[in-house]
């Protein structure tokens, strides 16, 4: 499992010493992301036999196209992402990440977490997976606005495993949804659709 550099360690203490931290509704420890980012078993449709379906060269293609990219990812193939993560089931989980406002600085008390997926993403059941990091905004503000935000702040996580955990930057595909992927369609402002989906898109 790797470890975090000096500099985040020393981040880290000071967010522990000075910073209070929230209460995350969905705190998970570095075993748990482990456990729910495992690939799921292929094989015929879900509705016949519980499985997810096969590969299609196109979709692994799709996918293969967008690791490592560090071009903002447009509406179609956002649209695509959502299309084949939803096809063969992914796992995936939300993280509730905190930001300084209107930025997409990461606030210290969103870096324990943050350590921990890390840690998960550098275990050896994951160090050679596909992943993608999605930043997702409530609907305060305008749409551009919050989709521009979303990405940015996607990039960020990125840049954080990357230069942390020297999580291979060809492995992860930093997305920004905005406002598109409410979790909460019936309250859009509510904070839980501030969040940061982790999915595994190996194939």
């Amino acid at each position: 499992m790797a470890k975090c550099n000096i500099t985040t360690a020393a981040v880290i203490f000071a967010s522990l010493m000075f910073a209070p931290l929230a209460a995350y509704a969905e705190d998970l420890s570095t075993q748990q992301m482990i456990d729910a980012l495992q690939p799921k078993k292929k094989g015929l449709t879900r509705s016949l036999t519980g499985k997810t379906p096969e590969t299609s060269p196109e979709d692994q293609q799709f996918i293969d196209g967008l690791k490592g990219t560090t071009r903002a990812i447009v509406v179609e193939e956002r649209k695509k992402l959502v299309e084949v993560v939803e096809k063969y089931d992914m796992p995936k989980f939300d993280m509730e990440i905190y930001f300084d406002f209107n930025s997409s600085n990461i606030a210290q008390p969103a870096i324990p977490s943050l350590i921990k997926l890390g840690q998960a993403l550098t275990d050896p059941l994951l160090a050679q997976q596909s992943i993608i990091v999605s930043g997702h905004t409530d609907a305060v503000g305008s749409d551009g606005y919050n989709q521009k935000l979303s990405e940015a702040r996607a990039q960020s996580v990125k840049a954080f495993l990357v230069d942390n955990f020297q999580v291979d930057p060809q492995r992860l595909i930093a997305v920004g949804y905005g406002e598109e992927q409410l979790k909460n369609a019936a309250m859009p402002d509510a904070d839980e659709n501030r969040r940061v989906t982790v999915v595994n898109v190996t194939m």
